[in-house]
Order: C-alpha cells, then structure tokens, then sequence
C-alpha cells in the first residue's frame, strides 16, 4: 500500500514554548515596540486548534483501518513544540496518534549558528521545521514511499 495520509490544522502558540534563542531577531523600523498580547485570548484560540488536531489525528487512525501500511503525516502552520522537543499537550497528543511525521512552518530567520539542528525525531514522529527561509526556499523530502 503505498498510501499518504495527510491530516491537519493551523495549530497556535503552544503555551510556553518559546524560541527566543533560535531567532535572529532583527530591528524593525516599523514597529511600535514591543506587542501586547491576550494571553486569555490566545489560550482560548490554542485550545481550540488542539482539539482541532485531536480531530485531525482521529480522522487519519480511521484511515488507518483501510490503509494499514499508509503514511501518516500532519501539517500545522505554528510549531507543535520547543526547537528542542520538549514535552507539552500537543506532542503528547500527537505521541498518543503516532504520525511518521509533523510539518509546520511559522518561524523565519531562525539561527544557523548553532551547534545542534532544531527539532527532529521525538518518539515515533520526525518533526520538519519547512518555513521557506529555514530551507533556503528549497524543498525538503519528508519521506519515500
């Protein structure tokens, strides 16, 4: 069976996962300082799209049944984890489903002046950072089948 099976959501700000140290920040002439945020907001919004990819991962376990040999992967806009892939709700969830791969996007102008490569393998999932800049706007093979 040479099945993929793709599955997804936009994701959020996974609370307390930051990436301070893997950015290049740079000055913006055009900012107004430092963002305020809703914390009460953005917390209602990651629940949300963590039970959006509960949903996601059920559908692609279904699929599962048809397709046993199949491909799993799951696509998020935001980052399912720190850079180190530490522990939170969302790779526990994913964890519980075991897709072969996560691929997200979101983080631009992320350091290559470090020693070690963000994200990776964590469990059963490899985790993909594919913002365009990170790649040096090349595509990345995600896997073969």
């Amino acid at each position: 069976d040479d099945a993929v099976l793709i599955a997804g959501t936009r994701l959020w700000d996974v609370p307390g996962v930051r990436f301070d140290n893997w950015i290049a920040w740079q000055p913006n002439p055009v900012s107004k300082g430092p963002s305020t945020r809703d914390e009460g907001k953005d917390l209602k919004i990651f629940e949300r799209e963590l039970q959006r990819l509960d949903t996601a991962l059920a559908s692609l376990d279904e699929l599962r049944a048809e397709h046993p040999d199949a491909v799993r992967i799951v696509l998020t806009h935001y980052p399912p984890c720190t850079a180190e892939l530490d522990g939170n709700p969302v790779t526990d969830l994913i964890e519980r489903h075991a897709p072969a791969h996560v691929v997200f996007g979101h983080l631009h102008a992320v350091r290559r002046d470090t020693e070690t490569t963000p994200f990776g393998r964590r469990g059963a999932t490899e985790y993909h950072l594919t913002s365009c800049d990170f790649l040096d706007f090349r595509p990345k093979l995600i896997t073969t089948i």
